[in-house]
């Protein structure tokens, strides 16, 4: 996974004109926050940004805030905002 996102990272973004819809939380201790938003400020689409508000049953490490697993209270309201954003592309 860190290859992976080391190789994410050195890719250029703004070419990328497709539109996107970028979730993150303020509390993630696996990715930096602040990272993940200068990534999403440099892309060439339109990006729309969500950022997840960790809660008492959600992912302690704040990463996973989703799912029945990691983020059972989040699943379905995150999965309406997906669903209305798809909407307007």
């Amino acid at each position: 996974m860190g290859e992976a996102m080391r190789a994410a990272l050195a890719s250029p973004v703004r070419p990328i004109g497709t539109p996107a819809y970028l979730d993150y939380a303020q509390t993630d201790q696996m990715v930096d926050p602040a990272k993940t938003r200068s990534v999403m400020g440099g892309s060439g689409g339109a990006v729309t940004r969500d950022s997840l508000v960790q809660n008492g049953g959600d992912d302690v490490m704040g990463h996973v805030m989703t799912a029945d697993v990691f983020g059972p209270d989040q699943t379905a309201p995150f999965a309406a905002r997906i669903v209305k954003w798809a909407r307007t592309i």
